[in-house]
C-alpha cells in the first residue's frame, strides 16, 4: 500500500512457534511512548507478549474524511485460532499491478482457486473506487451544494438584469434628453454602471459575511478544509461582481442606442 515504516515489516519468519511480534501506527506509539521509541518494547494482549518491530504511518480505516486511529498489526500466523477464522472470512487481499486493476481478476481468482477450490473470491474493484465510495456520501452533498450554487448565481444574474432593464426602460426619456444635450453614451454609461454598482457592492459585502458565517457549517460536511478560505470567498466576489456589472451594461448599452428623438417622444 506504500504505507511508510520505521523498524521492519512482518516476514517468512514470523510464524506459529516464533516469538510474537507487532507492528503499531505511529498514532498509538505518540500516545503510549510520546518522548521515546518504542521499537523493541513489548505490549500484552490476553497472554502473549508482543515485540513492537516496526511503526508505521496513520491510516483511516473507517473513511478519508475520519480520523486517524491509533492501530496494533499482528501477523495472521501468530493469531489464536478463533480470531484468525474470524479475520480469515473477511479478509482482504491488495494487488499492486502496473497494467488496469481489473485485468488482473481473473488470475487472482485462478491463483486462489489453485490453492483451494472452496475459497469464494468477490467484491474486485480498484483502489480508485474504494476511496470514492468512502466520501460518496459527502460528494453528493457538495454536488447539491454546487448545483443550488449555479441556480443562485443564475438567478442574481437574471435578477440584476431585469432590474437594470427596467429601470432603463423608465430612464429612455431622460436618457433622450442627455444625449439631445451634448452628454456622451460614454459618460451617461458610466453613470449608469455607477449607480448599479452600490446595491451590487452591498450586495456582494453581504454575501462575503455570509461565506465567513456559514463557513464552519459547511466544513462540517467537507474534509480536509477550513471552512472558511478567504481566497474561494475573493474569488466568488469578483467573479459574481463581474457577472452583475455585464448583466448591468447589456441593458444600459441596448439603451443608449435608441434614437434620442424616439426617446423623447417615449411617454
Amino acid at each position: 500500500m506504500g504505507i511508510p515504516i520505521s523498524g521492519r515489516e512482518f516476514d517468512g519468519t514470523d510464524r506459529e512457534r516464533t516469538r510474537r511480534v507487532a507492528v503499531i501506527s505511529r498514532a498509538f506509539a505518540e500516545r503510549h511512548w510520546p518522548d521515546m521509541s518504542p521499537l523493541g518494547e513489548h505490549i500484552i494482549v490476553g497472554a502473549d507478549s508482543l515485540e513492537i518491530v516496526g511503526i508505521c504511518d496513520d491510516v483511516k480505516q473507517f473513511g478519508l474524511d475520519g480520523p486517524a486511529t491509533a492501530d496494533l498489526y499482528v501477523p495472521l500466523r501468530q493469531m489464536p485460532a478463533s480470531q484468525a477464522q474470524f479475520v480469515a472470512g473477511r479478509m482482504y487481499w491488495v494487488v499492486a499491478t502496473r497494467d488496469d486493476a481489473l485485468k488482473v481478476a481473473d488470475p487472482v481468482r485462478a491463483a486462489v482457486h489453485r490453492l483451494d477450490k472452496d475459497v469464494a473470491t468477490s467484491s474486485i474493484r480498484p483502489m480508485p473506487l474504494v476511496l470514492a465510495a468512502s466520501v460518496g456520501t459527502r460528494r453528493f452533498n457538495t454536488n447539491l451544494i454546487g448545483i443550488a450554487g449555479a441556480a443562485s448565481l443564475l438567478l442574481a444574474l437574471i435578477g440584476v438584469y431585469s432590474v437594470t432593464s427596467f429601470s432603463m426602460t423608465r430612464r429612455t426619456r431622460e436618457i433622450g434628453i442627455r444625449l439631445t444635450l451634448g452628454a456622451r453614451p460614454r459618460q451617461i454609461l458610466a453613470t449608469v454602471l455607477a449607480a448599479e454598482w452600490k446595491p451590487i457592492a452591498l450586495g456582494l459585502a453581504a454575501g462575503a459575511l455570509g461565506g465567513v458565517m456559514t463557513g464552519p457549517v459547511l466544513g462540517s460536511v467537507l474534509f480536509a478544509t477550513s471552512g472558511v478560505e478567504p481566497l474561494v470567498i475573493g474569488a466568488a466576489a469578483v467573479f459574481l461582481g463581474v457577472g452583475a456589472l455585464i448583466a448591468s451594461y447589456l441593458p444600459a448599452r441596448r439603451a443608449l442606442r435608441t434614437d434620442p428623438v424616439a426617446a423623447l417622444r417615449a411617454q
